[in-house]
């Protein structure tokens, strides 16, 4: 499965462009969950899909990740505080019956500047 994505990213700038805007299209919902839910502390600026290789266990695969730029806001409630994001989301398969949920959860140390 990982080299057929970077294949698809290679075949041409059209098949480069689709490709990424499905990982957009199919992400939204996610992101704007992310967004509407951490609003009073993140100022969400983009988003984008960034791939690479990876060996692992003597395999050779793909690592797709979606980064998600956000500036933290000011906050006087936060100074000095730890400001924890989590959230988890489920992911099917058409082949099994049953659905994975992951989970992401970050810490970030809020401190005044300077």
């Amino acid at each position: 499965m990982g080299s057929l994505f970077r294949r698809f990213l290679c075949l041409s700038p059209s098949w480069h462009r689709l490709v990424l805007d499905a990982m957009d299209e199919n992400c939204q919902r996610l992101e704007t969950d992310f967004v509407m839910k951490n609003y009073k502390y993140l100022l969400f600026k983009k988003s984008y899909t960034n791939s690479s290789i990876i060996n692992f266990c003597g395999r050779k695969g793909i690592r797709v990740d979606r980064v998600l730029v956000c500036e933290l806001l000011e906050n006087e409630d936060l100074a000095n505080k730890c400001l924890r994001i989590s959230y988890s989301y489920a992911y099917s398969q058409a082949r099994r019956k049953q659905r994975e949920v992951f989970h992401a959860d970050f810490k970030l140390d809020v401190t005044k500047p300077g």
